[in-house]
């Protein structure tokens, strides 16, 4: 899957992984302590932190990433179709 991600995709993933980061910071640093305080009494670093910004930013972003070049393949694709056949 990673083989097919085009190479454009590497800011797209860092920008996912900033996503998560972000997602993590609202997450464990604002509605954590005021809606569920015993999880601050947890270190929720590892859990939490590498959880949001590894496994679910990078990733969405590496989904993205792959969705749009499917999209623009497919849209090229449309156009070839048309070209060739003269139907709008």
């Amino acid at each position: 899957m990673v083989a097919n991600a085009p190479t454009a995709s590497g800011p797209v993933i860092a920008w996912g992984f900033f996503y998560g980061i972000a997602l993590w910071l609202v997450n464990f640093c604002i509605i954590v302590p005021a809606v569920f305080p015993q999880f601050s009494q947890f270190n929720q670093f590892w859990n939490g932190f590498v959880a949001h910004s590894v496994f679910y930013g990078a990733v969405r972003g590496l989904f993205t990433a792959l969705s749009h070049s499917r999209a623009v393949e497919t849209d090229e694709l449309q156009m070839t179709k048309q070209r060739r056949y003269g139907y709008h």
